[in-house]
């Protein structure tokens, strides 16, 4: 057997008998307590049960602290490409031309935990971690407010750069979105 091949089932092995100390349930069922595979009674904390159901409390960004600009709150779903909802508003990240990539949007990076060795980081090691997408619009789309007042057309594009504050307010699945001037 070839040495790497050795490490790495002699590693799978290794971990499984680990692994096997620890119980695979939530709590030691008894066969009796349990009909056709699944038990009737799971031993769950009660208190961890309630807080799934507790609601969190809103997270607000702000425009004038400038925290929108990497804001991308997912839309759509499994198999629909992916879109997101930008902090200002408008949707960005745009990925649903089905195009074979590794990423929304597939890059390398130089990076260096101590700032000597540099290596090269893909999409899917973290490069989009290390460096965050920004402002990637393959369409334009957007919306804008007409106000006509004392003879006047204001015209007001709903993004950033046109309020003088936007407020992101997020509570997934849902986001609320403010444009104050």
């Amino acid at each position: 057997m070839k040495r790497r091949n050795f490490i790495k089932h002699s590693s799978v092995v290794s971990a499984g008998l680990f692994a096997s100390r620890f119980s695979l349930a939530a709590n030691d069922f008894s066969k009796f307590q349990i009909t056709e595979g699944v038990p009737l009674d799971k031993k769950l904390d009660p208190a961890w049960i309630k807080s799934l159901y507790e609601r969190g409390n809103v997270t607000t960004y702000l425009q004038s602290k400038n925290e929108l600009q990497y804001i991308g709150m997912p839309v759509g779903g499994i198999n629909c490409g992916t879109v997101y909802l930008g902090g200002d508003g408008r949707l960005w990240l745009w990925d649903i031309f089905n195009k074979n990539q590794e990423g929304i949007e597939p890059k390398t990076i130089k990076w260096s935990e101590d700032g000597k060795d540099l290596r090269d980081i893909i999409s899917s090691a973290g490069a989009c971690y290390v460096e965050p997408s920004k402002n990637i619009r393959p369409l334009e789309q957007g919306f804008a407010i007409k106000i006509e007042t004392e003879g006047k057309i204001i015209i007001k594009k709903l993004q950033e750069g046109e309020w003088e504050d936007i407020v992101f307010e997020a509570t997934y699945p849902m986001a609320t979105i403010h444009y104050k001037d």
